[in-house]
């Protein structure tokens, strides 16, 4: 049995396409990537995007495919000793340390914001 994802619906038994657009497949999930659509990022996706600010406890993304920025927040990431703690202000002095301006990186989408940010990613 087939599941139904984005760009496609069940009808009469069947999954359709209710887009158009070229049929991707993923195991038992079936989707349709339209050709001129403005992507949207979902939770869950995997986002690739440079740094361009090293702000407060956050780094800010450009580069998403995305009309907006993202956000890699300091907490939402694995420190360099591996244990897991609360974030101090030590760690927010060191964040240049971990990324910097025109790094690029690949994160996990968690959340999504409607506003200034595209949304909170996850390493």
């Amino acid at each position: 049995m087939k599941t139904k994802g984005h760009g496609s619906t069940e009808l009469n038994g069947e999954v359709v396409a209710m887009v158009c657009g070229v049929v991707e497949r993923v195991n038992k999930l079936v989707y349709v990537c339209t050709l001129r659509a403005i992507y949207k990022p979902e939770v869950g996706d995997i986002i690739v995007g440079r740094v361009i600010e090293v702000a407060p406890k956050r780094w800010r993304l450009l580069d998403t495919n995305y009309s907006q920025d993202a956000v890699l927040m300091l907490s939402s990431i694995n420190l360099p000793d591996g244990i897991q703690r609360r974030r101090t202000a030590e760690d927010e002095l060191n964040m240049r340390s971990i990324f910097e301006e025109n790094d690029v990186i690949c994160a996990s989408q968690i959340s999504y914001h409607y506003g200034s940010y595209n949304g909170e990613l996850v390493l």
